[in-house]
């Protein structure tokens, strides 16, 4: 029992105590109230019938003693009704107050109950309102796998659709880097590059004459010497990407990223790269590290590289293995953090 429960008992058997003292006071005056009642009227009805013999016990001021013993008893009378009357008003407030206490404390209960109705019905509306974000959020993704699946990409003759598109999409990359076909080790002048500037909406970026034979390194799974810059991939991943293979994935993933971090679904970001292939993981990946600021999603950059996403791709799958440096450098590991904190 509470502190609360306590106090109410103590007031409960005060205002018990006082209601009983009242109902014995009034059953007790009442009755004589009557009988000094009575005792007046037939006092006044002896000294009006029988005259003589009241002359004969008060021979002297006979009037003046009966009618004195009558009124006096009349006057105590009402007095004792008048008291009646009060302890009568003392007992009906007492019932009141009560009434009230009993109200009182059946709106406590009723306020406690709904209380606890209010907070089952909050945390049964936030239990709904996350279901419904988390089947969203599934029939989002299913959604993103499919038209990931539905991605096609052609190179000449060759056409590849889902995970085989992203590894045919790299084979191009590295081609065009590499000069096997008629690409980016071919200088272009001012003219050309105005022209590539209008059609594509950004600067041609020269190869430096270093990166002569880089692509061999990459077939030898080897770091260049003099390794490709973060703008020089930049470009090469926009120059190879084509709209019309990779737009409506591109976009699919956006909107898939951003719902998951409006809504706090991180802990869903494991089932979201365990769905995808390898040559997609890189292809999104470099997307990180190049397209996501360029495109205005830098918050979503930020939040994704937060929560380590895509940081178990091995390294020997990206063009060069330094490139998972650019967003996950050595050291940056939460077991490394750790281990510094620790220390």
């Amino acid at each position: 029992m509470g502190k609360e429960d306590k106090a109410s008992s103590k007031k409960q058997k005060r205002w018990e105590g006082k209601e009983k003292v009242l109902n014995i006071s009034i059953y007790v005056l009442t009755p004589l109230a009557g009988i000094l009642a009575l005792l007046s009227v037939g006092s006044f009805y002896i000294y009006s019938r029988c005259h003589i013999w009241v002359h004969s016990i008060f021979p002297n001021n006979t009037h003046d003693y009966a009618v004195g013993i009558s009124v006096t008893l009349a006057s105590l009378t009402g007095v004792i009704l008048i008291f009646v009357a009060f302890l009568g008003q003392r007992l009906q407030l007492i019932y009141q107050q009560q009434e009230l206490r009993d109200n009182r404390d059946e709106m406590k209960k009723s306020t406690t109950q709904l209380k606890k109705q209010a907070r089952a019905l909050n945390k049964q509306i936030k239990q709904m309102k996350e279901d419904s974000i988390v089947q969203t959020f599934f029939r989002i993704l299913e959604q993103h796998f499919l038209i990931r699946n539905s991605v096609v990409f052609r190179l000449e003759e060759q056409t590849e659709t889902g995970d085989k598109a992203f590894h045919l999409y790299f084979d191009h990359l590295i081609n065009w880097m590499s000069g096997r076909i008629d690409a980016w080790k071919y200088p272009r002048d001012i003219v050309q590059a105005d022209i590539f500037l209008k059609n594509h909406g950004y600067n041609w970026v020269p190869m430096r004459l270093e990166l002569e034979g880089v692509w061999n390194l990459f077939f030898a799974m080897k770091e260049p010497e003099y390794p490709l810059l973060k703008n020089e991939v930049a470009f090469l991943i926009r120059t190879a990407l084509r709209e019309t293979s990779f737009g409506s994935y591109q976009r699919s993933y956006y909107y898939l990223f951003r719902y998951m971090m409006d809504n706090g679904l991180e802990k869903y970001l494991d089932a979201v790269e365990a769905g995808m292939g390898q040559w997609e993981r890189v292809f999104l990946f470099y997307h990180i590290v190049t397209r996501f600021d360029v495109d205005e999603r830098t918050d979503l950059k930020d939040w994704l590289i937060d929560h380590r996403f895509l940081s178990s791709i091995e390294r020997k799958h990206l063009i060069f293995p330094s490139h998972m440096e650019w967003i996950y450098p050595i050291g940056s590991e939460p077991q490394f953090k750790e281990i510094t904190q620790n220390d």
